[in-house]
């Protein structure tokens, strides 16, 4: 990665956390979309960026699922 990758990308997080401090949901969806395909671009997976997102969120629900399901095995078992 080059520096001014590490830039672009240093200069995107500072907004989104700036974007989250002031709770601004507007700005802060679009700011992580930037995010997203500055990194997509930096990897050379610009292309995949739906694929990716869909599979992340795949993943979220698998974790979420998981957890319930310890929580619930946790409840039966007092």
């Amino acid at each position: 990665m080059t520096d001014k990758q590490k830039k672009r990308i240093e200069d995107i997080f500072i907004k989104l956390c700036t974007a989250k401090r002031e709770n601004s949901e507007k700005l802060i969806g679009s700011i992580q979309s930037e995010l997203d395909d500055t990194i997509f671009e930096i990897i050379g997976i610009k292309g995949v960026k739906e694929q990716v997102h869909k599979e992340l969120e795949n993943l979220r629900e698998l974790r979420k699922t998981k957890k319930e399901a310890k929580i619930m095995l946790k409840t039966d078992t007092k």
